[in-house]
């Protein structure tokens, strides 16, 4: 029995995360009052996976955080060049806001449209 309780649990908090996602999609300009780290992210998921049945609801955990993962990627490709183009930067901050998850990666790149944004003035 309280296997059952504790896979409910994880499906209904695997909702709300997908709810959530739609939810940010249409309403961008709302900032949630909490957002999951991608460490909290990543523990949920091992506790899906840990459960002894599968949830249906599992998957979409599994689809953010390796949308997640891509974007680290992405972000660590563009903080590592020294002069990124502004586009590619500025689109891939839009594409952290949209997965509504705390990424320590989107105020770092938001500094370089900042820097990128000056050195555009300067010329």
């Amino acid at each position: 029995m309280q296997v059952v309780t504790e896979a409910e649990k994880c499906a209904s908090v695997a909702q709300q995360l997908s709810c959530k996602k739609v939810r940010t999609r249409t309403r961008q300009t709302i900032e949630a009052k909490y957002k999951l780290t991608v460490e909290e992210l990543s523990l949920f998921y091992e506790q899906i996976e840990s459960l002894p049945c599968t949830i249906r609801e599992g998957e979409g955990v599994k689809e953010l955080l390796d949308r997640v993962k891509d974007f680290q990627t992405e972000a660590a490709e563009l903080l590592g060049q020294e002069m990124p183009e502004s586009q590619l930067v500025d689109k891939c901050i839009e594409n952290g806001i949209v997965l509504d998850i705390e990424l320590s990666e989107i105020p770092k790149l938001k500094q370089v449209m900042y820097i990128l944004f000056c050195c555009r003035l300067r010329m």
